[in-house]
């Protein structure tokens, strides 16, 4: 059962999730693209990620590696170690992004 709740995520205010990934000509906010439900189960067999286990823990893998990273940077900032560090916070998802690209892909 697909809950229509709001998106509370800036950018998306007010936009509701689908599991129907399509293009919209509308002015008011368009639905946010749900592939997995809270429960994590598949909402659009179509659109289910091909991706072995261990790719999927390999990505796992860096995606908790940037945090601690980020932690770790952050922290060394804050101590005057280092000059700068803008953190990925809630960016971890491109790790995702790009993981499904392929190496000819440009």
């Amino acid at each position: 059962r697909l809950l229509k709740k709001k998106v509370a995520f800036p950018g998306a205010l007010g936009s509701e999730f689908t599991h129907k990934l399509q293009f919209t000509g509308a002015t008011t906010p368009i639905p946010t693209y749900q592939l997995v439900d809270v429960e994590g189960k598949i909402l659009d067999k179509d659109n289910e990620p091909k991706v072995s286990k261990e790719e999927a823990q390999r990505i796992y893998k860096l995606i908790l590696t940037l945090s601690v990273m980020d932690q770790v940077l952050y922290e060394a900032q804050r101590q005057g170690r280092i000059s700068f560090y803008m953190t990925s916070f809630g960016e971890e998802a491109i790790i995702g992004s790009a993981a499904a690209l392929d190496p000819q892909d440009t």
